[in-house]
């Protein structure tokens, strides 16, 4: 997903970083009646891009981690809120948001372009540079964390032919079944991207149908497909006739 490893992560960085820059003009030009200019020559943006950098940052880790508890000035919230409960905060203080809208605008295009598109049409369109995969040493710490990855979003795109390669690598089987950072399984990743193919795949090679995220508090395979997809999607009708059960986050079972 986004910043699976540490090339990842330096991409997702350079990636915000020279976004920030090419849509400063833009914003600045246009951005008076969207987010509003300042008084008198205040522009809309500052030429000062910490914030901005800060936020997509904070953006992207929120997409990262949707089912971590944070607090926020002692309320607890979970991470997907996090970004919009600073705004929310700083608008109900009366402080500019701007920078922080900018930022999070930001690091949405880079989320939309590495997960939602390939999530949709089976294709990358943005991709770690071979440079910078070499430079950090991909994301293999020695546990094969490298063909985890890989599992996880070749489910995410829907892409049984390397998944189906996967299975018949040294190792690569316990891969189908494994979890990332956020206790995510390639079979999460496939409910919620839709694809049917996959998940018949993956719960052909010993995935379990009602695993849940975040550490076994987060939501099963079906509660997925029925939050992105809703309860028509073939892919909630193939879940349930293999047995599947919705379980939402923070279900006690």
């Amino acid at each position: 997903g986004v910043g699976a490893g540490k090339a990842d992560a330096a991409n997702a960085f350079l990636f915000c970083v020279v976004a920030i820059l090419l849509t400063y003009p833009l914003v600045n030009l246009c951005g008076a009646h969207v987010l509003g200019a300042g008084d008198g020559d205040e522009p809309t943006l500052y030429p000062l891009f910490l914030q901005n950098l800060i936020y997509a940052i904070l953006y992207l880790w929120s997409r990262c981690h949707p089912e971590d508890m944070v607090e926020v000035n002692f309320i607890p919230l979970q991470g997907k809120y996090l970004p919009f409960a600073h705004i929310g905060l700083g608008l109900c203080l009366g402080s500019r948001i701007n920078e922080a809208v900018h930022g999070c605008a930001v690091g949405h295009i880079y989320w939309y372009l590495v997960e939602a598109v390939p999530a949709t049409t089976g294709k990358r369109v943005l991709v770690t540079p071979q440079l910078l995969e070499d430079f950090f040493g991909g994301v293999d710490d020695g546990d094969g964390r490298d063909e985890v990855t890989a599992a996880h979003r070749a489910a995410a795109m829907g892409d049984v032919a390397f998944l189906e390669r996967l299975a018949g690598s040294v190792g690569g089987r316990a891969n189908l079944v494994a979890e990332d950072v956020n206790g995510w399984q390639p079979l999460h990743e496939a409910a919620r991207g839709g694809h049917v193919g996959a998940i018949e795949f993956l719960a052909d090679h010993g995935a379990d149908l009602d695993a849940r995220t975040n550490g076994g508090l987060g939501g099963s395979p079906l509660w997925w497909v029925i939050d992105t997809h809703g309860q028509n999607h073939p892919a909630f009708i193939r879940l349930r006739e293999l047995g599947a059960v919705s379980i939402r986050p923070g279900e006690e079972r």
